[in-house]
């Protein structure tokens, strides 16, 4: 599995990993992104337990360049989806005044949740699903 690298964050959404077309990287593609803890040594027997991985999010690529791309995160803060809000105003002179009703839709997408802690050089791997 190849490994890539976290080389600008756009927003808290929103990075740019270093690969790209060069890497077999496609429109769509989906990513985690990690971080790395030190090592870990067990407080017990002192034995190095190796680096943890710290997950910052998932993205997925949204912009494709020859060897960078942009991946923005696909999970939502929210699982409740949109909603519509409707607001209608009309006035009891409304007829008399031949003045029609207002009716105004309001469309509240969730938020993107964004990547957690996310640094520049943090790691990132495709995901194969």
């Amino acid at each position: 599995m190849d490994i890539y690298r976290v080389v600008e964050i756009i927003t808290g959404t929103k990075v740019i990993l270093n690969c790209g077309r060069e890497q077999k990287i496609s429109l769509g593609d989906k990513f985690e992104i990690y971080g790395l803890t030190e090592v870990l040594v067990d407080p017990e027997t002192e034995e190095e337990l190796g680096k943890a991985e710290i997950i910052r999010g998932k993205g997925e690529v949204t912009n494709l360049q020859d060897k960078l791309c942009t991946i923005e995160s696909y999970l939502k803060e929210s699982q409740y989806g949109s909603r519509k809000i409707i607001r209608r105003t009309s006035s009891p002179f409304g007829s008399i005044f031949n003045q029609p009703s207002t009716e105004e839709e309001i469309t509240a997408e969730p938020l993107l949740k964004r990547f957690e802690d996310i640094q520049i050089g943090d790691y990132a791997r495709k995901l194969d699903f």
